[in-house]
C-alpha cells in the first residue's frame, strides 16, 4: 500500500479528513456557503502579491471550460498536492466540489518519491508544477498510468518536456497566471497530437503587444496585460520568448534567459538555469547556475556556435539551485 494520500472530498462532498487540513477546510465552507465573491492573491514573483476577487459565476465558468477542454468525467478522482497559496490549489478544491470530484491530498513538496503515493489507488487527472513532474517521471511506470497531469506554474525545459515522451500519462502544459484565474493556453507534450505551441482554449484570444502578451477572455469578461513576450507560429500556435523583467541586457544585445536554456536543455541531464551577472565592460553577462556537483563537458561551448550571443560568461556552482516560494528559478 503505501502512501499519505488522504480522501478530502469524496463525489464532490467533503470528508471528515478535511479537518486535518484548515485552509483546504476554510474553501470547502465557503462554497458550501454559498459565497459571492473569492479573493485570490497573485504569486509575488514580479512584484508585491495584490489581490484579485472573482465570482462565483466566473469560477463555475472556468471549472465546466476545463471540464470540457479535458473530457471530465462524473466521479473522477484527482491528486491535490498545490499549496493553498497557489491559485490553481485552490482551484483544485473548488473544481472538485463543481464537479462532483473525489479529491486526494499529498502535502505539496518541490520533490516527491514513491513512498509518498499511494499505487492502489487510481488518479485520474493531476495538476502539478514542472518541479514536481521532474521528481514524478522516475515512477510514473507504477503509479497512476491512466492519468491526464497538467503542468503549471512555470516553464518546462526541453529536458523535461523529452523525458515525458516515454509516459503513459498523457500530459499537458498550461499557460496562465493568478489574472486569468486558471490556464488560458495550452500545449500537448507527449502522445498522439503533441503540440509545437501553445492553443488558447475556447473564447480566449491573444494579442502581441509591446508592453507583453494581452489576453482576453470573453467567458470571463476580462483583460489581462502580461510581461509575458510571445509570438504567433505560422500554423497559429503561440510561443512563449520569455518574461521581459527576466531580459538579460549584455553589451546592447537583450537576451531571454529562456533561449539560452532551451540550447543547455539538449545536452545536459541535471536541472539548471540562466540569470544576468553585473559586467564593468558590457552591463550585463549570461551565466549559467549549476549544482556544484554537475559535470560540464570540456567542448560545451561547441554548444553555442551557431548562436555565439547566447553563449554564458560565467558558469556559476551553487550548492542547491535556488527557487521562489512558488518554485520558480530565482533569477534576480
Amino acid at each position: 500500500m503505501g502512501g499519505s494520500m488522504d480522501l478530502i472530498i469524496e463525489k464532490g462532498y467533503p470528508t471528515e479528513r478535511i479537518k486535518n487540513y484548515p485552509e483546504e477546510e476554510r474553501w470547502v465552507q465557503m462554497w458550501l456557503e454559498n459565497q459571492q465573491e473569492f479573493i485570490f492573491t497573485t504569486s509575488g514573483s514580479s512584484g508585491p502579491p495584490k489581490s484579485i476577487v472573482f465570482t462565483r459565476e466566473q469560477i463555475i465558468a472556468s471549472a465546466q471550460r476545463t471540464a470540457e477542454l479535458f473530457h471530465w468525467f462524473s466521479d473522477m478522482h484527482a491528486l491535490h498536492t498545490l499549496p493553498m497559496s497557489f491559485v490553481a490549489g485552490r482551484m483544485n478544491i473548488l473544481r472538485a466540489l463543481i464537479g462532483k470530484q473525489s479529491l486526494w491530498k499529498v502535502e505539496p513538496q518541490l520533490k516527491y518519491s514513491a513512498a509518498d503515493f499511494n499505487a492502489d489507488i487510481s488518479i485520474d487527472w493531476w495538476t502539478l508544477t514542472p518541479a514536481m513532474l521532474e521528481s514524478f517521471i522516475p515512477y510514473a511506470s507504477r503509479l497512476f498510468p491512466q492519468a491526464q497531469i497538467l503542468v503549471g506554474g512555470g516553464r518546462v525545459s526541453e529536458r523535461l518536456k523529452i523525458s515525458t515522451m516515454n509516459m503513459d500519462q498523457s500530459v499537458w502544459e498550461s499557460y496562465g497566471a493568478a489574472e486569468t484565474l486558471t490556464h488560458v493556453a495550452v500545449r500537448k507534450l507527449n502522445g498522439e497530437n503533441v503540440m509545437q505551441g501553445f492553443e488558447p482554449i475556447q473564447q480566449v484570444t491573444f494579442k502581441a503587444t509591446a508592453q507583453g502578451l494581452k489576453i482576453s477572455d470573453a467567458l470571463l469578461n476580462q483583460e489581462v496585460q502580461t510581461m509575458d513576450d510571445w509570438s504567433q507560429l505560422e500554423n497559429g500556435q503561440w510561443v512563449m520568448n520569455g518574461r521581459m523583467d527576466d531580459l538579460i541586457n549584455t553589451g546592447g544585445v537583450k537576451v531571454y534567459p529562456t533561449q539560452v536554456e532551451e540550447i543547455i536543455d539538449r545536452y545536459v541531464d541535471f536541472e539548471s538555469f540562466v540569470k544576468a551577472s553585473p559586467d564593468d565592460t558590457l552591463g550585463e553577462v549570461i551565466t549559467w547556475v549549476v549544482p556544484m556537483e554537475a559535470i560540464i563537458p570540456e567542448n560545451w561551448k561547441l554548444w553555442f556556435e551557431q548562436y555565439p550571443i547566447l553563449q554564458p560568461r560565467k558558469i556559476e556552482r551553487v550548492e542547491e539551485l535556488p527557487r521562489n516560494r512558488n518554485g520558480k528559478w530565482k533569477r534576480k
